[in-house]
């Protein structure tokens, strides 16, 4: 039995697509690190609860890796910038005090299997919630 394709993560004017490690915003690529890019695919994936730092340190990086104490923070933050979110006033990633960190943006999960060219209005509808 084949592997379902993965999905793809729609949320205001952006679009992320885990299996091409890609973030786009109004069709444009984000230019966002390969680890931060990771920490959003964990985030979105488990977009209903918090993820703790030692949970995305084993996603992301692997549990045999030791790392600096701040990668996840650091790599948090890169994302956080590509997304143009405010920590104190988050619309995507929330920290969470003692827990670690949640995505708390509507998402919209598209099967990548049912996915083809996307109409300009559908574009254009997308990249209005940026504007906002």
């Amino acid at each position: 039995m084949a592997d379902k394709p993965p999905d793809i993560y729609e949320f205001e004017c952006f679009r992320f697509d885990p299996l091409k490690q890609e973030l786009r915003r109004d069709g444009q690529k984000v230019s966002v690190g390969q680890k931060a890019l990771g920490i959003l695919g964990a985030l979105v994936e488990h977009r209903d609860r918090s993820v703790s730092r030692d949970e995305l340190q084993d996603l992301v990086w692997g549990s045999a890796v030791s790392l600096n104490p701040n990668s996840v923070d650091q790599a948090v933050s890169s994302l956080r910038k590509a997304l143009e979110d405010d920590r104190d006033n988050p619309k995507f990633i929330k920290t969470i005090h003692g827990a670690g960190y949640r995505f708390i943006a509507t998402v919209n999960v598209t099967s990548a299997s049912k996915l083809g060219p996307q109409p300009a209005h559908h574009r254009l509808l997308t990249g209005l919630a940026c504007l906002a």
